[in-house]
């Protein structure tokens, strides 16, 4: 009994897929999935062929004329009518956004109901919408000076290596001088506390 051949097929650009019998390629025509320009190759052939130039495959693609036959239209081609409802919808929409942008104008989001209100202590302050905050009334944004803002290289102290030195032969001595003290505490008592 011979053994049935195993197809390779290509769809597209995509990388050869397979290995197939005849029967799976008959199901991959009835779902459409290949054609009769789809590359097919089998051992023993020296170049990939189109499926329709292959005569060992004439029942696939017999089977894939009867499924292109059969395989339903795409749907009804849209009439005048539903173009016209389209453009209607389209401006209606257009419209709609228009208003909602002419809204935003007015209030942008995030700007509170109430722009001015007195507080307990008869206060008033009103919304700043460039700072977003409320601010007493009369009082404009808060002034800032260049040198609030700028940073000053003088506050910040980096010590030199010389320094760190001094600081760790300053730090050594006063150990030094602890330990000569016979280990009295600065309470001048020795020992372990006063009695």
């Amino acid at each position: 009994m011979a053994q049935a051949a195993v197809w390779y097929i290509v769809v597209g650009q995509a990388q050869p897929a397979g290995p197939y019998d005849e029967a799976a390629l008959k199901g991959l025509a009835q779902g459409g999935y290949i054609t009769a320009d789809t590359s097919t190759w089998r051992e023993g052939l020296a170049e990939w062929k189109r499926l329709a130039e292959i005569d060992e495959l004439k029942q696939v693609l017999d089977t894939l004329q009867v499924a292109s036959a059969a395989a339903p239209s795409t749907g009804p081609k849209p009439d005048a009518a539903d173009d016209d409802d389209l453009a209607a919808f389209n401006a209606e929409i257009e419209a709609l956004e228009q208003e909602a942008g002419a809204d935003e104008v007015a209030q942008a989001p995030g700007t509170p109901e109430e722009l001015e209100f007195e507080d307990d202590d008869g206060t008033m302050y009103m919304w700043d919408r460039t700072m977003r905050k409320y601010v007493a009334k009369g009082e404009g944004p808060p002034s800032v000076s260049f040198d609030e803002m700028v940073y000053a290289g003088d506050d910040e102290v980096i010590p030199t290596i010389a320094a760190a030195r001094a600081a760790e032969e300053a730090s050594a001595l006063t150990a030094e001088r602890g330990g000569q003290d016979g280990g009295r505490g600065r309470g001048g008592r020795g020992g372990r506390g006063g009695r």
